[in-house]
């Protein structure tokens, strides 16, 4: 350790200042970097930025936390193109930090760094989350629940038991299988002696308290919404038709989990060489027993779950779990911290990261000019909602105030278009409750479907509403538009029609 420290006072820099060395290139690169290389605001941001822009307790998908965000920034910066990508940077800093506040504690500041530069390898904290969503929010919270969980029981201090409660519901405002943690930590707190003291004080009856207290108006809206976003995940789930699915579905999860985290584990092997086990006791530690539950445990509940149900796991659903897969190693297999594993630790983690900006690059901006295909990023969704609203205003003389369609096509239009119309989720008033049908009778509207690069005009796609609920809707002639690349890809073509205002033909409509 402490040739750890003489090695560092040759470049002058205490842990700490590496720490905020770190954190601030790495914030800076994957902020930046993705903001020049996609060219759209992603699918599931799109839908942030729908619901966002409604302010509503929730959505028929999620709670509501990453879309009020999205919203509060689209109106900071004027809808700025780096401002999903600085969110999801916000989000990856302040679990780093946690994470790091938590590893100081335990293994101190040398290893907490190192854990931390083992973290950030991880495809979730990097190539896999420039699309800001519920499941990268979830990052800062769990590590943040983790950190306060950690200071709790070992200080007892009512603050932290306060922290623990904003932060679990701000979790669960921003995802519900922040539950997943939670189950751990209670399974803990019951398990360990240490914890399951405490049960006799306030402190953790604050936490439930001043948690319940912060989630009910949500529960609230999930009652008098009669539990949409339960019923989306129930339907979401999938069941694969073959025997053997209750070992199959949770080892797939279990190998696509390790395949995360194959990158952190080849840093660690090439940088400390073979794992070695810290000497054990017959006592179990609260420190050990409180990683390997924040580690290990939601992962475990999930594959559980996926036994019992035998329901497929969604990869990215997994994106929280490993805050604390760095931290656990370097607790568990104390490595030696030696100036010349330092340097390789160093020396292979600007490899893997520069190779992860490099290939994210690849993928998101240059692929196209290599396969001649574009994918969502590549779609160039400013210059098609300029184009529905030129059409628009060109015909009438108001705002276009309301765009049908799905989160992709139609979020383009709510987002791009300079009136931010609101949108109509799939025609579904029931799934779109801002909107209400006299709203659209009222004020017009368009439709849009299909999207990206569809190459044939193909009216059986056209989407049932537009018949059951807009009879009076126009269909106009496809939009045809260059895609967000100067790569020779095929052109964007969206269909559209035009659902005409109440008293377009009184007068409102242009000759």
């Amino acid at each position: 350790m402490t040739s750890f420290k003489k090695n560092l006072a040759d470049t002058a820099l205490t842990p700490t200042a590496l720490f905020w060395l770190f954190a601030g290139i790495y914030f800076a690169c994957w902020t930046v970097v993705p903001t020049f290389a996609i060219a759209n605001v992603p699918i599931d941001t799109l839908e942030g930025y729908a619901w966002g822009h409604e302010w509503q307790l929730g959505s028929y998908k999620h709670p509501p936390l990453a879309a009020w965000i999205l919203e509060a920034l689209a109106i900071l910066t004027r809808r700025a193109s780096w401002a999903h990508f600085f969110a999801n940077e916000v989000s990856v800093f302040v679990a780093f930090w946690a994470v790091w506040r938590t590893g100081k504690r335990i293994v101190g500041e040398n290893k907490a760094l190192v854990a931390v530069g083992l973290l950030a390898v991880v495809p979730y904290y990097n190539i896999l989350i420039p699309e800001f969503n519920p499941n990268v929010l979830q990052l800062p919270f769990w590590a943040l629940i983790g950190w306060s969980f950690h200071r709790a029981v070992k200080e007892n201090k009512t603050i932290d038991w306060l922290a623990l409660g904003l932060w679990s519901a701000a979790g669960m405002y921003s995802k519900y299988s922040t539950a997943l943690l939670l189950a751990a930590l209670i399974a803990l707190m019951l398990g360990h002696p240490e914890a399951r003291k405490h049960l006799k004080s306030k402190g953790p009856w604050l936490t439930i308290l001043f948690g319940m207290a912060l989630m009910m108006p949500h529960i609230v809206w999930l009652f008098e919404n009669r539990f949409m976003p339960f019923t989306y995940a129930e339907n979401r789930f999938q069941h694969p038709p073959y025997p053997f699915d209750f070992i199959i579905v949770p080892a797939q999860f279990v190998f696509w989990q390790a395949l995360t985290l194959l990158p952190a584990i080849v840093l660690y092997a090439g940088s400390f060489g073979k794992p070695r086990a810290a000497a054990q006791g017959r006592d179990i530690p609260f420190d050990k027993a409180f990683l390997y539950t924040v580690a290990f445990g939601p992962a475990l509940i999930t594959a559980l779950i996926a036994m019992g149900t035998r329901d497929v796991i969604r990869n990215m659903w997994a994106t929280p779990d490993w805050n604390f897969i760095g931290l656990w190693a370097v607790y568990a297999f104390t490595p030696a911290l030696s100036p010349h594993r330092l340097r390789r630790f160093a020396g292979l983690w600007i490899f893997f990261f520069v190779v992860g900006l490099a290939g994210f690059v690849y993928v998101e901006a240059l692929a196209p000019y290599v396969t001649h295909k574009v994918k969502r990023i590549n779609f160039s969704g400013k210059l098609f909602a300029a184009q529905i609203s030129k059409n628009w205003h060109e015909r009438y003389h108001t705002p276009l105030r309301y765009v049908v369609g799905d989160t992709w096509i139609g979020g383009n239009i709510a987002y791009y278009a300079p009136d931010r119309p609101h949108l109509l989720i799939f025609g579904n008033y029931e799934i779109s409750p801002w909107i209400k049908p006299a709203d659209i009778g009222k004020d017009g509207g368009v439709i849009v479907w299909c999207g990206l690069n569809c190459d044939v005009r193909d009216h059986d796609a056209v989407p049932p509403y537009l018949r059951t609920e807009f009879p009076q809707a126009q269909i106009q002639k496809a939009l045809i538009f260059p895609q967000g690349t100067h790569a020779q890809v095929p052109l964007g073509m969206v269909d559209w029609a035009i659902i005409p205002p109440r008293d377009a033909a009184n007068g409102q409509q242009k000759p």
